[in-house]
């Protein structure tokens, strides 16, 4: 840490000596285009806070106006800042589009192109950009609640937009965009009051300017996937996130009344609702009853009543294509019939009929049918067809081919003959989709060679009159991005992008040189005290279902209870000697390598023990104690896992918790040392949140601290009552419908001497608390929200089923 903190003083040079003439970490400020009276800038030593006055008109379009304070640089670089805006002294209502600005730029010209987070007076957040001089500005927008502090990130050409709520670990919410700065480039400030006949004053507080440390580079990136709309107008060039996540989204179908999107996210389909203003509301699980493995391939018909998918009715069987109700569930009723797997594309304008494809990667070609089923039409027979769309008039099927050489646009007439080229380029050209009025054709193009998975990408419209094609977004995607019908309605599409980022919060344990920590990849098992092993028994065994196995490590006189092969709850006799209120032993993880990850531990100054252990059927485990001496196990399981029948109640224990006095303490040992991540917070009072989940890094289980007393406290509060304590100290097993979950044990006589009932938790989760007979919380809870969580929005994946 002493290094880092010397390589950026000689980044930034002498802060002292720059402060001591009033420009704290920059160099100078200068108004960029027309600002009337000139803007002002002054920095307060004594707290460190940035005040720019300025008026000015905007920072949009092809120029701007605006004041800045800045220094030239080079290199990736952070910059953060606390953005408020000070109470007017005017007698109107200030402009809720003036801004305070985080800003890089490539010239000091009205017209420079620039990349910029901009925090509105409304609490708008964007990441504003424009790519080339003298063009018109474009915009990643978020609709959240102003946050408390803001970051823009440079990695390469690659610039990313993080927040921090209400003082969290700072994290992206999806706005990201890649483009190129040459060296050295200006970075700072920015203010404007949107109004060139007022002057605003905008306050950035705990400005942060650093270089990226070393090794950042080096971290474990994870894709992050972020649904996003877009206007096709160039002068309303603005994209709304709508959901962003570190998961796999991929083909968004627009609703035909336009209130959700459909996606397929994590293998699954999922409904979010689509907000005024616009946003995203809580994703929705379409159910697909009897149906697996269903792909990305799916879609409303324009009645708004079916939506075809394309699954598998048992695992390993060819996908075909099958119609469900809109909201899922029901029977499904299968469309094809074929040994070869089929796709669904495109509903035909009247909803009688869809388009699919069929065939392999290197040979595809075009059908359609009934949706009653019955006789095919095969409309291509030839090299790779793909992604066929009708136009709105069902004239026409707009599809993509190879059969010219390159992926390009195509047309055909709706019985496959006179097929024509429409794009004729050096790219490659897919999945063109019609606008509901069909005047435009949107369609991806990719560079023609793509060895990643995820690349440069275009979306782009045609005029369907003339033949003319303009970009509307550049972004990081695949042919997932768009493949669905996108279309909201004649001027807004819907598509995916993604970005492969690090966690922040692992470069100090990812530093050059250092050890590399195997995975951690869930919870394994919480270890508790019974006072009657016997009716401990009864309600794992019994109430949940549990199979009770034996305990490899031997020596204790513990049991085993099986949800799942590599996930149980010990129980051990309570310890003889004094009196304690205290029922956890300790929380243990999942490893891939125990060894090595004791051997990372002992690197960054943990204790650790001499040697892991080895149990009797091959496992491995060793423990540590965390900053406030709670134990924490990490097992490797054996090579021959343990015959754990499905538990018809739950087979995953999604996460476990106990108290914790000291967050940042303990933030310490989990995040920076182990690389947790941050899931979601909360607590009974909106700003005063107590719960914080902290996702194990390579995987979607989660610890949630309990926060009790004083930072400075550890342990059991004196005061506190033993069911207090049961309630804290806890695990959870996932479900996904705790009524289903309710009723199960209600039907088998599961409940004696429970008292609670089913309900929604703070975090928007339906779940019902039991206790065991020592007062242990075991929360049965639903692995994904059904609405709006309180306190703070998910930052991480759901666990799975």
């Amino acid at each position: 840490m002493q290094r880092w903190i010397v390589s950026a003083a000689l980044l930034f040079g002498l802060i002292a000596g720059s402060r001591a003439h009033g420009q704290g970490v920059f160099e100078a400020q200068s108004d960029v285009g027309s600002v009337t009276p000139a803007g002002t800038g002054t920095f307060n030593a004594a707290s460190g806070t940035y005040t720019l006055t300025a008026a000015g008109a905007n920072t949009w379009y092809h120029v701007d106006d605006f004041h800045y304070w800045w220094r030239k640089s080079s290199g990736d670089l952070t910059l953060s800042a606390a953005i408020s805006f000070p109470p007017v002294t005017y007698s109107h209502e200030p402009s809720p589009h003036r801004k305070g600005i985080l800003m890089f730029r490539q010239t000091l010209d009205a017209g420079g192109v620039y990349v910029g987070v901009a925090q509105h007076g409304s609490g708008l957040m964007a990441l504003q950009f424009r790519r080339e001089r003298g063009a018109n500005s474009e915009d990643v927008e978020v609709n959240i609640d102003a946050p408390r502090t803001v970051q823009i990130r440079k990695a390469g050409d690659t610039f990313t937009l993080y927040v921090s709520m209400k003082g969290e670990p700072l994290h992206p919410v999806g706005a990201s965009v890649s483009l190129h700065l040459d060296e050295p480039f200006y970075v700072g400030l920015g203010a404007v009051s949107h109004d060139v006949n007022t002057t605003d004053k905008v306050e950035f507080a705990q400005v942060n300017l650093q270089r990226v440390p070393p090794g950042a580079s080096a971290a474990k990136e994870s894709l992050h996937s972020t649904v996003q709309t877009i206007s096709i107008n160039d002068q309303f060039r603005r994209a709304m996130v709508i959901r962003s996540v570190p998961a796999f989204i991929e083909s968004p179908n627009w609703a035909p009344d336009g209130k959700s999107i459909y996606v397929h996210e994590g293998g699954r389909l999922e409904r979010i609702a689509y907000l005024d203003p616009p946003a995203g509301g809580a994703p929705a699980l379409i159910d697909t009853g009897k149906l697996v493995g269903c792909s990305g391939n799916f879609g409303l018909s324009p009645d708004g009543k079916w939506l075809a998918v394309s699954c598998r009715e048992v695992s390993g069987g060819p996908h075909e294509v099958y119609l469900l109700p809109t909201a899922g569930a029901g029977e499904p009723l299968k469309v094809t019939h074929n040994t070869l797997p089929s796709f669904f594309h495109a509903w035909a304008p009247d909803s009688r009929s869809l388009a699919f494809t069929r065939g392999s990667a290197g040979k595809a070609d075009i059908f359609t049918i009934a949706i009653e089923g019955g006789t095919e039409l095969r409309l291509t027979s030839d090299t790779l067809n793909d992604g066929p769309d009708y136009s709105p008039d069902a004239r026409f099927i707009y599809f993509d081919s190879s059969r010219s050489g390159t992926t390009q646009i195509w047309r055909m007439k709706v019985d496959g003959s006179a097929a024509e080229q429409l794009t004729d380029n050096a790219a490659t050209n897919s999945s063109p989709h019609v606008s509901p009025d069909g005047q435009t054709v949107a369609f991806l193009s990719q560079p023609l060679r793509v060895d990643s998975e995820v690349s440069d990408v275009a979306l782009k419209v045609m005029s369907a009159s003339d033949g003319l094609i303009r970009t509307v977004a550049n972004f990081q995607g695949n042919r997932g991005s768009f493949s669905m019908y996108g279309w909201g309605d004649a001027t807004h599409l819907a598509f995916v992008s993604y970005q492969k980022l690090p966690d922040p919060d692992q470069s100090a344990a990812r530093s050059a040189g250092s050890l590399a920590r195997p995975a951690i990849t869930g919870v394994s098992h919480i270890a508790v005290y019974a006072a009657d092993p016997a009716k401990a028994e009864k309600f794992y065994v019994h109430d949940l279902g549990a199979v009770k196995g034996i305990d490899p490590e031997g020596g204790n006189n513990a049991s085993r209870y099986y949800f799942a092969p590599t996930q149980f709850v010990e129980v051990m006799p309570l310890p003889t000697g004094p009196v304690s209120i205290n029922r956890l032993d300790h929380v243990a993880f999942t490893t891939t390598d125990a060894a090595q990850l004791r051997t990372y531990l002992a690197s960054q100054k943990i204790a650790v023990p001499r040697q892991v252990a080895q149990g009797s059927d091959g496992s491995q485990w060793f423990a540590v104690v965390d900053p406030e001496g709670n134990k924490i196990e990490f097992v490797q399981p054996p090579a021959s896992l343990p015959d754990i029948p499905l538990n018809p109640l739950s087979a995953h224990i999604i996460h476990v918790g106990f108290i914790v006095h000291n967050r940042a303490l303990e933030d310490e040992f989990f995040r920076k040392v182990l690389g947790f991540k941050p899931y979601w917070f909360g607590g009974m009072k909106d700003d005063s949140p107590s719960w914080i989940s902290q996702q194990v890094p390579d995987g979607t289980d989660w610890l949630e601290y309990m926060i009790v007393g004083t930072p400075d406290g550890r342990g059991i509060p004196p005061t506190m009552k033993p069911a207090d304590l049961g309630v804290l100290n806890h695990f959870s097993l996932g479900v996904a419908s705790t009524e289903s979950a309710y009723t199960l044990l209600w039907n088998g006589d599961r409940l004696a001497g429970q008292a609670n009932t089913p309900k929604i938790g703070r975090d928007a989760k339906w779940q019902l608390n039991l206790l065991d007979p020592d007062g242990t919380r075991a929360e049965i809870m639903e692995f994904h929200a059904i609405g709006t969580p309180c306190c703070s929005a998910f930052t991480a994946a759901d666990p799975q089923k």
